[in-house]
């Protein structure tokens, strides 16, 4: 059922992905993700062990042994994630307590690894309308197609998060521009970290700020 837009949404752009190596398929770019395509990628997640709560555990362990904070205690263990430079006494904990922080470290890389398997596969179900496609499925994919459909999908976010221009009255009377002449729209490169976060949640704060809470 149509809605009764004030201005409708601008129409989809299409976003190439791929080279001749991989094979190269066009999705629609929309400028932030759809309900469905969220809902995806949270039930594709479901039940995926979770880097904070791993990391939270050792953190309270090291905590309780070595009598400093669970706020130290997650810092040792993202600096570990991070193959960050630590202070001595840090690398001592670090390495009294290497089977377990190994075991954190191990949980982030895997989680890291589904979370673009998932997003990429709710992008392929929802933009391509194939509803079957599944994980399995997308690790069928050349590597080069898979990251960028990724691409697509952080871009998506990262679109999500920038604030709307305010319409003027003029600007809502205005009839839409024909789909050739269209602003292209440029994007900035993501920045990048090795914060532990929720593997569900692409916009989570840092570990840090996550372990100050509690």
């Amino acid at each position: 059922m149509p809605l009764p837009f004030l201005v409708a949404p601008a129409p989809p752009r299409k976003r190439s992905c791929g080279n001749a190596d991989s094979g190269i398929l066009q999705l629609p770019e929309l400028g932030g993700l759809t309900v469905l395509e969220a809902s995806v990628v949270d039930e594709l997640l479901a039940g995926r062990p979770n880097a904070f709560v791993e990391a939270a555990k050792v953190a309270d362990a090291i905590s309780a042994n070595e009598s400093i904070t669970r706020i130290e205690g997650f810092a040792i263990i993202e600096q570990a994630v991070g193959g960050s430079d630590m202070e001595q006494d840090a690398q001592n904990l670090r390495l009294k307590y290497a089977s377990q922080i190994n075991t954190v470290i191990a949980v982030f890389s895997s989680s890291s690894d589904y979370t673009k398997e998932a997003a990429v596969t709710a992008l392929i179900r929802c933009r391509l309308s194939l509803p079957d496609w599944s994980l399995t499925d997308t690790r069928g994919l050349h590597r080069r197609l898979l990251n960028e459909i990724y691409d697509l999908y952080l871009e998506e976010i990262a679109a999500e998060e920038t604030p709307s221009a305010q319409l003027s009255e003029e600007d809502i009377k205005k009839p839409p521009l024909a789909s050739g002449k269209q602003r292209k729209r440029t994007t900035t490169p993501l920045p990048t970290n090795c914060s532990i976060t929720s593997p569900a949640n692409t916009t989570a704060p840092a570990l840090e700020a996550n372990s100050a809470a509690t």
